[in-house]
């Protein structure tokens, strides 16, 4: 009888529901698009790293980007700029600590872990408990639980000490190595540095590529020229120094660069471009109701700069083939 029961219980194996499967908890909360700026600096990273598309075009149209505040897209930028340009060392160091494991670590998780890294052996610009803490977060939101887990360990073993100093490329036994591997340089690269200079000057080069951008702003005759860019920046309580060199044109002093959506930058007083741009234009010397064409315009500071000096009375024809 009993027998009968458990034999009328039995399901053909054809006829079995599909198993109920527990969604796990992190994949539950994970959003389509995250709004942390680690996490978006990830995906950044990881587009650009592995399937080649250019940052510059990438970040700025980042869904979870453009819905950051200012000083979170500014963070964001420099995470993401930032772990790219020292991919070599951030890889070196992962290498260390995953002990075989780098090269079968999930690529997401992969492009976290570098953000992490970057921002403990590079940036001074975050503390190493939010840098921790708040990359954790982040792979959460790019992986699970369990990849979470690792960059916590890594991350903290480097911040910590633990698992052993990490051992660069001898400088003066192999400085090919040792260039491309701290400054982050490919081999190529090392290579014309050395072919051009000695040593010591190729380092200077590496050094040179990797210091934090300056921004300079010129002003703008138009809208009454140094004076009142100088007096709209004081209202705004932001610093400029005059760039000699390049009469015209001013350092940025602050900590920050300029943010995109700075009055003073809206109020046409002034651009953002580099003096070495603007050295073109004053070669150039373009005088009233000539017409100019630059030809490789993008993303078109210069030809601004010519119409500007021409108070707005030549032809300027702006074009360039990524236009």
């Amino acid at each position: 009888m009993n027998d009968q029961r458990k034999r009328s219980r039995r399901v053909p194996p054809g006829d079995a529901p599909p198993p109920r499967l527990r969604p796990q908890p992190d994949e539950a909360r994970k959003p389509s698009t995250p709004d942390s700026p680690r996490a978006i600096a990830a995906q950044v990273v990881e587009r650009v790293l592995d399937d080649g598309i250019l940052f510059s075009e990438l970040l700025p149209t980042h869904e979870g980007f453009i819905q950051l505040s200012p000083i979170d897209r500014r963070l964001t930028y420099h995470l993401a700029a930032g772990t790219i340009k020292y991919k070599r060392r951030l890889d070196h160091i992962a290498r260390h600590f995953l002990q075989g494991k780098f090269e079968t670590l999930p690529k997401n998780i992969l492009s976290t872990l570098r953000v992490g890294l970057f921002q403990l052996s590079v940036s001074d610009k975050i503390p190493p408990y939010a840098a921790v803490n708040e990359t954790v977060k982040a792979a959460r939101l790019v992986g699970h639980q369990g990849t979470a887990s690792l960059v916590n360990a890594v991350l903290r073993k480097f911040q910590d000490g633990r698992g052993g100093p990490v051992q660069f490329p001898s400088r003066e036994k192999n400085l090919k190595k040792f260039l491309g591997a701290w400054h982050s340089y490919p081999g190529w690269l090392i290579d014309l540095f050395l072919t051009l200079s000695d040593e010591e000057q190729a380092e200077s080069f590496c050094l040179w590529g990797n210091r934090e951008p300056e921004f300079f702003f010129r002003a703008n005759p138009l809208m009454g020229g140094e004076r009142d860019l100088l007096e709209r920046a004081r209202r705004e309580n932001i610093e400029f120094e005059p760039f000699e060199p390049v009469p015209g044109y001013y350092r940025w002093r602050g900590k920050e660069g300029p943010s995109a959506e700075s009055a003073l930058l809206r109020s046409g007083y002034g651009s953002i471009q580099n003096p070495a741009a603007g050295l073109v234009v004053k070669l150039l010397d373009p005088q009233p109701k000539e017409s100019i064409a630059d030809l490789f315009a993008a993303p078109g500071g210069k030809a601004c700069a010519i119409a500007e000096q021409q108070r707005d009375t030549g032809h300027v024809f702006a074009m360039d083939k990524s236009v």
